[in-house]
């Protein structure tokens, strides 16, 4: 290691080590403050390198070993002369930053500095985590559970292989697809918590299109018929849920089309483009008026995320044997039918088709395309059925424009 770069990592070493210790000291922790945690980093940094230089591995261990006794003694002479109940979060952190600064010496830098941060943020927000947990009902509290049966005990033990004609069933990569899913569900649901009940129509339909344009649509759309004077509010929430249904189509055809991304980006983000121009322009209707945001369900529920890996399982056979049998026309058919019910899982089987150089990228992104149109005719019928009379010419008028905007871009932009 030449001198410059062991001087970057003795800096950066420091650097977070000063960032952690200036939040310990703006909460009053006498144990370690700005100065003690800068030098805790940075000591954790040395020994890893003088234990590389001296090929003496045991220096970080008993470094462990002796900053542990001190953070022990310190706490219990802070247990000892104060009334109330001691943490351990200075002590534990502490310690955490020491091993940081161990990993600085020969680790990634980039992931020491995420490192650090995310150690800052879990210490600086301490009165909103603990103010969520305190908020958090049964139904919370088995959303995170069964995701983490979803994500961290079902998917890590699924074969890898492919199975199946032409190969289209690989059980670890469908769960993955679920997790992936369901994870931004329940971000979008934890979103809808934090939200206070009284945030505008805007905001309420962001938060419904990350977890289902197509619930957030029927619920705006209900909620017109028992209050007619707000449908100019119905309207802006299904737009703008609409809008975030398909800036999460970009995100997950970022996650899977590999180096193939870009192209099968634009065309739809041209798209995500049109309706957020037409969700500003109902922003013009109800933007005085403030609306509660929709009842939203458990996004975890395993029905559900078994449900979801049978549609994403028949849209991959369909694509398969389409592709195969009646050509790339076919995919088109397959792709406005699934369209209809869920965008999502005709976007990552050709996101991962397309990634995989089996279909052709010019291909990929118009099927996307149409499932999104599909999609946006089949929650207009359902405005239709459920809306009054004032959302239903609104909406009318709103998506007429959006499907003219997709079917232009399907035609026009070049291949």
């Amino acid at each position: 290691m030449d001198t410059l770069e062991l001087l970057t990592r003795l800096g950066i070493s420091i650097g977070l080590g000063l960032l952690v210790g200036m939040q310990r000291e703006r909460k009053g922790e006498e144990l370690a403050g700005i100065r003690t945690f800068a030098l805790l980093t940075v000591l954790g940094t040395l020994l890893a390198i003088c234990g590389r230089q001296l090929a003496s591995p045991w220096l970080v261990p008993a470094g462990v070993v002796a900053l542990g006794g001190i953070m022990a003694t310190g706490y219990f002479i802070k247990a000892r002369t104060q009334q109330k109940a001691v943490g351990l979060t200075t002590e534990i952190a502490a310690l955490l930053m020491f091993g940081l600064g161990a990993y600085i010496a020969d680790g990634d830098k980039m992931v020491a500095v995420v490192m650090g941060g995310a150690v800052f943020l879990l210490l600086y927000w301490k009165s909103v985590m603990h103010a969520f947990v305190q908020h958090m009902g049964d139904q919370d509290f088995s959303a995170i559970m069964q995701f983490v049966l979803i994500a961290l005990v079902i998917w890590p033990v699924l074969p890898r292989e492919r199975m199946g004609w032409y190969g289209f069933f690989n059980p670890f990569e469908t769960w993955l697809v679920v997790v992936l899913v369901v994870g931004m569900s329940l971000i979008g649901y934890v979103l809808y918590k934090l939200v206070p009940p009284t945030a505008s129509a805007l905001l309420g339909g962001a938060v419904g299109g990350l977890i289902s344009s197509t619930a957030a649509t029927v619920s705006y759309s209900r909620r017109s018929r028992t209050d007619p004077s707000s449908a100019p509010l119905a309207a802006q929430a299904i737009m703008m849920a609409n809008t975030v249904s398909v800036l999460r189509v970009i995100i997950l055809l970022s996650l899977f089309a590999g180096d193939r991304v870009m192209p099968m980006v634009q065309p739809v983000a041209a798209l995500a483009g049109i309706l957020a121009l037409l969700s500003l322009v109902t922003f013009w209707l109800g933007r005085h008026t403030h609306a509660e945001l929709p009842p939203q369900g458990n996004p975890t529920e395993l029905k559900a995320a078994f449900l979801f890996a049978g549609i994403y399982t028949v849209v991959k056979l369909a694509t398969a044997w389409g592709k195969a049998t009646v050509g790339a026309t076919a995919l088109y058919v397959v792709g406005g039918v699934s369209g209809l019910t869920d965008v999502d899982a005709i976007t990552l089987s050709l996101g991962d088709s397309a990634g995989n150089h089996t279909v052709a990228v010019s291909i990929a992104w118009r099927v996307i395309v149409v499932a999104i149109l599909a999609n946006l005719l089949f929650k207009g019928a359902s405005v239709m059925v459920l809306g009054n009379a004032r959302l239903k010419k609104w909406v009318a008028g709103l998506f007429l424009a959006g499907l003219a905007g997709g079917i232009a871009l399907i035609i026009l932009w070049p291949s």
